[in-house]
């Protein structure tokens, strides 16, 4: 029965993941684009270590750390969000948002990147009020917030009204949920990449090229959410 089961969930999950491929093509190739620059930087950086850290670079050790665990997440997100895991995708986008925020905290203070890597704690209401002023990130933080506790907006995205069904077993495909996971996904994808340069600009060069590449992709990514969203308010009024 479990077996059985579980093979109907993965082919709900493939269903989803088939359509989302479908619909949302030019979208998919842009995160790819995304996650060739993390590789890209990534590789650089490894293959230089000795060059751009010495043992005790705080600041550029952490950002490094953090670069890396935002990739981790970053690649978890996509997956869950190609399969219909939307919420999940989403609850997991806000450690990233939490990650980009401690990044930027500790860009301009090598002190407390020591203090960090040494163990101290900082709370994100704390790296809110100091890094990103701007009322914009609150309200990125309590959309993103909605979907993390026990209440009834998330657990509502399991309920299926058409067929009475439990999507909690089967995904369902929702291209307004692919489009609202996909905009914290690069948003705070690119985000993290911009850090990089800044966290390296001693480096000339290599900031230099990485700032002017990823200024290119921040402007596509904005355009392309904007285009993804009229994608599938398109889809709902044929719908209706």
């Amino acid at each position: 029965m479990v077996c059985r089961l579980s093979k109907k969930i993965e082919k709900g999950e493939n269903k989803v993941a088939v359509l989302t491929q479908k619909d949302f093509q030019r979208e998919i190739k842009h995160v790819g684009k995304m996650f060739d620059y993390f590789f890209k930087i990534f590789k650089f950086l490894t293959e230089h270590s000795g060059d751009f850290f010495t043992e005790h670079d705080y600041m550029k050790w952490s950002i490094m750390l953090l670069f890396l665990r935002n990739f981790r997440i970053f690649r978890c997100a996509y997956r869950a969000m190609l399969n219909g895991y939307y919420e999940v995708a989403i609850a997991m986008l806000r450690m990233a948002f939490e990650n980009h925020l401690l990044m930027f905290f500790l860009l301009t203070r090598e002190k407390e990147a020591e203090n960090w890597w040494h163990g101290k704690k900082f709370a994100p209401r704390f790296l809110k009020s100091e890094v990103r002023k701007d009322w914009s990130y609150d309200t990125v933080y309590r959309n993103l917030s909605v979907l993390i506790h026990a209440n009834f907006e998330v657990t509502k995205f399991f309920s299926n009204p058409k067929d009475r069904d439990l999507a909690v077993w089967i995904t369902n495909y929702n291209p307004k949920r692919f489009v609202e996971s996909l905009h914290p996904l690069l948003y705070f994808g690119v985000g993290t990449l911009m850090i990089m340069p800044m966290a390296f600009k001693d480096k000339l060069i290599f900031a230099y090229a990485l700032t002017k590449e990823v200024q290119k992709l921040s402007s596509s990514t904005k355009r392309l959410l904007r285009n993804a969203r009229k994608k599938y308010e398109k889809k709902e009024e044929m719908v209706k």
